[in-house]
């Protein structure tokens, strides 16, 4: 249960720019797609029993923009990124 006093605001700002963060970057690798994604993120902050869990789904394409801006760069991978890039 979170306690009135303190605000959860700042670290739900956190949460997201630490998400969006790690997979505009992780996309950007040369080992991984070499482009630049969008992404789409809704806040949760109650789980399926309602107990106070804060995370973050998030909606990707499955490819991105090239770094020069000339074409679309597909996923190869069955997965965008790798679990163990994301965990």
């Amino acid at each position: 249960m979170r306690c009135p006093s303190i605000t959860p605001r700042p670290l739900y700002i956190l949460l997201f720019q630490t998400v969006a963060d790690t997979l505009l970057t992780s996309a950007r690798a040369p080992v991984h797609l070499s482009a630049d994604i969008g992404l789409l993120a809704i806040l949760h902050t109650w789980g399926q029993q309602l107990p106070y869990n804060p995370h973050i789904h998030c909606g990707v394409p499955d490819g991105g923009l090239a770094p020069d801006g000339t074409r679309w760069v597909v996923c190869r991978q069955p997965c965008l990124l790798p679990v163990w890039v994301l965990k």
